[in-house]
């Protein structure tokens, strides 16, 4: 085992902390960059995928250095996952927004710990770019990055550069600040499409489900857990992760999504519901193919997703990880167009209605989740349908105690503001509701994170 480290640097030098509010109109602490420090190296990403002895990189001394727990994971095994990961992490790849040292950082940690760099440096860019000075700069951003492999800029070269151009104009963006209209980061979420996109450890969830058909006594049980095992292991382990997401290696033939219909129609009927969320888990993954969902579709003999949506509904809130995997199944479901189309629109409202009264933060945050999608969904929403979504997702933001969920409302809410044709009886209801309050009251939740507050910020202006 290995110590694992998130080294955090300040390219700004403690200029961002001193003038940040003066120019932007929001207070950032630094400009981040992050490095992962393990078996004795520090990795990081810049001009490609670079490698020094802790602490002797160009950046000079690190601000922070932040114990990201140990790795269970050999120094050769990490070398080989590294040496896969150069060819999309060059320096012609680099963008100061994009696709930065940051995001590699990231990636690095959930192979190492399964653990994130910390959302306030993740979502620095999106904080930035919500600013008017943010929006001025951005084609100045592009065109030193974009298109990719058009430039090699340093990245400190390009916050140098960057940094000079704010100076020049901090003042006057500064008091155009109160004349932006611009959202930008709700207008974003308009078409941020909701994915739960781990990847599931695929034998033991079957595992699981054959232990769990051993004290079924109906001839059904082995027959499924055979087609599962011989049938779909062989298929779902075989992906690849791609521009348009997860997809497999080989398009899904139709004896394949019957068998798989099927056989996870018929779990759903001889087990208890506190047994099926490796059914869940495993169709989660599943759905993130498109063909896959298309194909189970538009099937005619089999409603597997009604089934299984009914089935949702029911399940008892002690029974955690069935709820919490079907919030993220039918989150991705309601994604895919295909799917959507057939799925009763009450049902899953109500289904995450009941994840957003669960005493759990994570399945109050995937009903958050289901709820921004099912806004997504709507082409045109009656004033019914928006009153009686937005009465759900206030009246649990008035009590949330976990960030990352409360994040979500803010973010559901938002969008199904943005985008109402019936914003006035909807503003009334939201102040009925007492909106305004319980997003003051948020500020003050421990751990939310800066890209929470500004997108609470932009809200606030909706209203």
């Amino acid at each position: 085992m290995s110590e694992v480290q998130l080294y955090v640097y300040d390219l700004s030098n403690g200029l961002a902390r001193a003038m940040s509010l003066a120019w932007t109109g929001r207070q950032l602490d630094g400009i981040w960059h992050t490095s992962v420090v393990v078996y004795g190296l520090e990795f990081f990403y810049g001009q490609g995928i670079s490698t020094v002895r802790p602490g002797t990189s160009h950046h000079g001394r690190p601000q922070r250095q932040i114990s990201m727990g140990r790795t269970e994971i050999d120094k050769m095994t990490f070398t080989e996952y590294l040496d896969g990961l150069r060819d999309r992490w060059t320096a012609a790849d680099y963008h100061l927004l994009e696709h930065n040292c940051n995001n590699f950082s990231d990636t690095v940690l959930e192979f190492l710990v399964n653990q994130h760099v910390p959302r306030d440096i993740l979502d620095l860019p999106a904080v930035f770019l919500s600013t008017p000075m943010g929006q001025q700069m951005r084609p100045m951003i592009d065109q030193m990055f974009r298109p990719r492999g058009a430039s090699n800029v340093e990245p400190e070269a390009a916050v140098a550069s960057l940094t000079r151009a704010a100076a020049t104009n901090g003042h006057a963006s500064a008091s155009t600040a109160a004349q932006a209209i611009s959202l930008p980061m709700l207008d974003a979420l308009k078409d941020k499409v909701v994915r739960f996109e781990q990847v599931p450890n695929v034998d033991s969830a079957i595992s699981k489900l054959s232990l769990c058909f051993e004290d079924v006594k109906d001839e059904r049980a082995g027959t499924t857990t055979q087609t599962i095992r011989s049938i779909l292991r062989p298929y779902l382990i075989a992906f690849e992760r791609k521009a348009v997401g997860i997809q497999f290696a080989s398009p899904p033939k139709p004896a394949l999504l019957l068998a798989m219909a099927k056989a996870f129609t018929a779990a759903s009927q001889l087990l208890p519901n506190d047994q099926l969320f490796p059914i869940f888990d495993l169709l989660r993954f599943a759905m993130l193919d498109k063909r896959i969902a298309a194909g189970i579709a538009v099937m005619s003999s089999i409603d597997l997703f009604g089934t299984l949506l009914s089935t949702s509904i029911e399940t008892p809130a002690e029974a955690r990880l069935t709820m919490l995997t079907s919030l993220r199944l039918f989150a991705n479901c309601v994604g895919q167009k295909t799917i959507a189309a057939k799925l009763d629109q009450d049902q899953l409202k109500q289904l995450a209605l009941l994840g957003l009264e669960h005493s759990d933060a994570g399945v109050r945050a995937a009903a958050a989740s289901l709820a921004f999608a099912i806004r997504q969904a709507m082409n045109k929403a009656t004033e019914e349908d928006e009153i009686e979504l937005a009465s759900a997702l206030v009246h649990p933001l008035t009590s949330e105690t976990a960030p990352e969920t409360a994040y979500r409302l803010v973010g559901a809410i938002g969008l199904l503001l943005r985008m109402s044709e019936h914003q006035e009886p909807l503003r009334e209801l939201l102040e009925v509701l007492e909106l305004k309050a319980a997003l003051s009251k948020l500020r003050s939740l421990h751990g939310l994170d800066l890209k929470a507050l500004a997108l609470s910020d932009e809200l606030v202006t909706l209203l």
